[in-house]
């Protein structure tokens, strides 16, 4: 895989919680980690993950969890990788419209 950049919007209002879903496979070593995140607006709150069949090993949802905490506009950068693999990396930018 090349690296691939994919941009989304998200619009919330002050102290609303929202939550980013992907897809994940932790199994064989890929997950999503935070490259960018305005922490003057956007609080960090947690992750967690679900798997998307019973099978071990299947892939699973990867949910992060923030915070809006101030007006304004941001970006939250994540990349998914393996931990010792960086050259092949997808990431994921979204725009935070905080209201």
């Amino acid at each position: 895989m090349e690296n691939q950049i994919t941009l989304s919007t998200i619009e919330t209002k002050i102290g609303e919680s929202f939550v980013i879903d992907l897809n994940s496979d932790p199994s064989n070593g890929y997950s999503w980690k935070i490259e960018q995140l305005d922490q003057s607006l956007i609080k960090f709150i947690k992750e967690d993950f679900t798997p998307c069949a019973q099978e071990l090993g299947s892939d699973m949802i990867q949910s992060l969890h923030f915070m809006s905490i101030m007006k304004g506009t941001s970006f939250i950068e994540l990349s998914y990788e393996q931990t010792w693999d960086s050259n092949d990396t997808h990431i994921r930018a979204f725009k935070i419209e905080i209201h």
